[in-house]
């Protein structure tokens, strides 16, 4: 079993122990011993892990009716899609997810209303895999990120006026797990490669040491503000996948009409990233001071 969801399980047993002192609804714990052995055999060991960690969250913040609510659930609102050897679960509806939601920030989402989908078109299904197979057969480095680091996929449906409006953004309480709405695979692949390395790098930073000094503060190209010094490593990271991203892309000779149609776009893209990584670089080494050894050999070692 996955540490992380043993860790988990561990405490349950202890917090229904505690929350049976105190509340005597056999109702409920019955319901609610459902709900738990329905996430226990859910197939996304990220999923299982976000589930206990909010049942938990609600038990120790007193916060019993969302508890009640949890047998309201559906726990198999979800779609499997096979890629090769890989299984990628894309999420709807989810009271958990949309729990997390709340915590979620990106600065295009200020004035828009987040949505989850009740159910997937079999077109945008069809996109996600088209998606990683575009990845997959331009440069099998980039796609060791989506098979490692995507697991699951939550559609976003986002209620704005703006055509072609695109967005990602991940959740540290849900790893490996990309929020995203959809447009073309081209723009797909660029904001799941873009979540990957978000995910990547979540996940190796519980257990190594990046940053000389985290409260530290530098500026960046890509906004006028000074920016944390972790958000500017996620930002490095992400230019550098993207920039050879697009680079193999433009000099690709792939027979495929989304990208014929876009090749204007994609040349564009790939003289942006190219020099927003160049100023991004130069920036990093100025301030190596504030980086440990790890965070280099990672920014050589990404797409080497």
């Amino acid at each position: 079993m996955h540490t992380n969801t043993s860790h988990y399980l561990s405490n349950l047993n202890d917090e229904n122990l505690a929350i049976k002192q105190y509340v005597s609804d056999r109702i409920f714990f019955q319901s609610l011993n459902n709900s738990l052995n329905s996430i226990y055999l859910h197939k996304s060991i990220e999923y299982i892990n976000l589930s206990l960690r909010y049942t938990l969250k609600f038990h120790s913040s007193g916060e019993l009716e969302k508890l009640k609510n949890i047998h309201n659930n559906n726990f198999k609102n979800f779609y499997e899609i096979n890629f090769k050897d890989k299984t990628i679960f894309v999420f709807f509806n989810d009271n958990f997810i949309k729990e997390d939601l709340k915590y979620a920030y990106h600065p295009d989402t200020n004035n828009v209303q987040i949505n989850l989908y009740d159910q997937i078109s079999s077109h945008d299904l069809n996109l996600i895999k088209s998606s990683f197979e575009l990845v997959l057969n331009l440069n099998k480095r980039l796609y060791y990120y989506l098979d490692n680091y995507v697991n699951n996929i939550v559609p976003l449906n986002i209620e704005t006026d703006s055509k072609g409006f695109n967005i990602s953004f991940t959740s540290t309480n849900f790893q490996k797990t990309t929020f995203i709405t959809f447009t073309n695979k081209i723009l797909l692949s660029e904001s799941l490669l873009h979540e990957s390395i978000h995910n990547f790098l979540n996940i190796i930073e519980l257990s190594n040491k990046i940053y000389v000094d985290t409260s530290a503060r530098v500026k960046t190209p890509l906004r006028p503000d000074l920016r944390p010094i972790r958000g500017f490593y996620h930002q490095l990271l992400v230019l550098k996948i993207l920039s050879t991203f697009y680079t193999q892309l433009n000099a690709s000779q792939f027979s495929d009409d989304t990208i014929t149609k876009n090749k204007s776009n994609i040349k564009k893209r790939t003289k942006l990233f190219n020099e927003d990584l160049k100023k991004a670089k130069l920036i990093f080494y100025e301030n190596k001071k504030l980086f440990t050894q790890h965070a280099f050999d990672i920014f050589e070692q990404i797409d080497a």
